[in-house]
């Protein structure tokens, strides 16, 4: 917790107090676009790239937010970043959970672009709560959410380069759950751009292939998604490291070392690694550090015994671990250290604890499992995009929706120069769903399932599961010996 409140300038654009504020950022000061004027509000935030101001578009009387960059050093980047979001919004970005972007435009010398505005960020959200931490609950539907954007980018080609819990912002904050937006693509580079060496990625959450100068692509900014799912859960940052050397220590204490192939074909990888006359790479003496606080996660594993289960039933609990255990398996796969391993957006979208498979057989008359369904559901909605109509790139479809609300499976893929120029008619009211799949039929049809299971069907779980439910079982029939009672050896080494 203490951690996330200290940040300091960690990231690549770390803030500045200092910063020289522009003549267009005072407030209560009108300046002018081609298309519209604008009176500065109040100043949200300052960088090195220059300010980012509330202000009111006095042509559409719509609140916006208004990124400033007056440094000429600054202001090639925010043209090239006005190019990436220009062939974000022809794809329709805003679907996909990516901030609105209005305009781009110049005034008395200052790079000026316009975005819908906001609420905080995903970082000053968690900041609010008692840990810092948030619920598995409404870890679900952020994760989703962000999913759902990082699938839309890699079907672009398109690295954000950037992602934090910083450059993650609600929409609402008042909203339960809240409904996410990426932002901040000053880093955002097209994948046929990229080079190996190239430094991307804010230190805490940056994926081992960058550190080493290893070939990289878009899959870096899963292993960035990956350690803010972390530190969703715990309040803290899962690798804290002061420097580069620190952060690959923590890494290959954490997880693993890189394999040798890829320490082999790394630009980086001496400065990390010292090869022996074997031919195999061993760590390097690290210099005078702290060394591994107490506080480090040490392996994933921790996870499930470091934040306190909330439930105190015995079924309860097996539910809330059951999810622990996906989480963490989900987790695993996002951090794997060779990204041709490292699970993609769409597959996260398609996993177990996003879809919530595990629950549905044990567990979905518990009172977990009910607030679990509450929060995807009211989460479905405007933070996901409708499916494609017919004749259209179908992109990011509702296929990847959880539970119930899944629909039937769409093409993959989202070519943006096939799509049609985006309509900005008002689309009318969308058609109400059936509720044939709602929790309580979701229920009714559970029990029925069983009771042919009783009558000798042939409808079983896998045996993967039906392992895993009879560990759970186990372990809740002692839920009076402690929390540690409630990991079994046989649930961790599934993980």
């Amino acid at each position: 917790m203490e951690l996330a409140r200290k940040r300091r300038g960690q990231g690549l654009k770390a803030k500045v107090k200092g910063a020289r504020m522009g003549t267009c950022c005072k407030v209560g000061r009108m300046f002018y676009s081609p298309s519209s004027a604008y009176i500065v509000e109040k100043v949200l935030g300052r960088g090195n790239f220059g300010e980012v101001t509330q202000c009111k578009n006095l042509l559409t009387v719509e609140t916006v937010a208004v990124k400033q960059t007056r440094d000429s050093s600054y202001i090639e980047q925010a043209m090239e970043e006005a190019e990436i979001l220009r062939t974000l919004k022809e794809c329709n970005s805003d679907k996909y959970n990516i901030v609105r972007w209005n305009d781009a435009f110049t005034w008395e010398g200052c790079y000026c672009l316009e975005f819908e505005k906001l609420d905080v960020t995903l970082l000053e959200y968690m900041q609010k709560t008692d840990s810092g931490a948030l619920q598995l609950q409404e870890i679900r539907p952020i994760l989703q959410q962000l999913a759902t954007a990082l699938k839309f980018l890699q079907s672009l080609k398109i690295v954000h380069g950037d992602l934090k819990p910083e450059n993650i912002m609600l929409v609402d904050e008042q909203r339960k759950p809240p409904r996410v937006k990426v932002i901040d693509f000053g880093l955002a580079i097209p994948i046929s751009e990229v080079y190996r060496g190239q430094i991307f990625q804010t230190l805490w959450y940056r994926a081992p292939e960058i550190l080493l100068g290893a070939p990289f692509n878009e899959i870096i900014d899963v292993w960035s998604l990956g350690c803010i799912a972390v530190e969703m859960l715990v309040g803290q940052t899962l690798f804290p490291a002061q420097d580069e050397f620190e952060m690959m220590r923590r890494i290959s204490h954490t997880l693993e070392s890189p394999p040798n192939y890829m320490l082999m074909s790394a630009l980086r990888s001496a400065e990390y690694f010292e090869l022996d006359i074997t031919g195999r790479w061993t760590s390097k003496t690290p210099p005078e550090t702290n060394g591994c606080d107490s506080h480090v996660i040490n392996s994933l594993h921790d996870l499930l015994v470091i934040v306190p289960f909330d439930k105190s039933t015995g079924k309860e609990i097996g539910a809330e671990l059951n999810d622990r255990v996906r989480f963490i398996e989900l987790i695993g796969k996002m951090l794997k250290i060779e990204p041709e391993k490292r699970i993609t957006a769409g597959q996260i979208l398609q996993d177990p604890f996003v879809t919530m498979s595990h629950l549905h057989w044990m567990f979905v008359d518990t009172s977990y499992f009910e607030s679990c369904v509450d929060f995807m559901e009211s989460s479905d909605g405007p933070a996901s995009p409708e499916p494609a109509s017919e004749g259209q790139p179908s992109g990011v479809s509702r296929t990847d929706a959880p539970m119930s609300r899944r629909s039937e499976p769409k093409p993959d893929g989202l070519n943006c120069v096939e799509r049609p120029a985006p309509d900005n008619t008002d689309p009318g009211p969308r058609k109400k769903r059936k509720k044939h799949n709602s929790s309580r039929s979701l229920k009714n049809n559970v029990k029925k399932n069983r009771s042919k299971v009783k009558c000798g069907s042939t409808l079983e779980p896998s045996h993967k599961q039906a392992d895993l439910a009879d560990d759970v079982h186990q372990c809740v029939s002692h839920h009076d010996l402690g929390l540690h009672s409630f990991v079994p050896v046989s649930v961790i080494k599934k993980l």
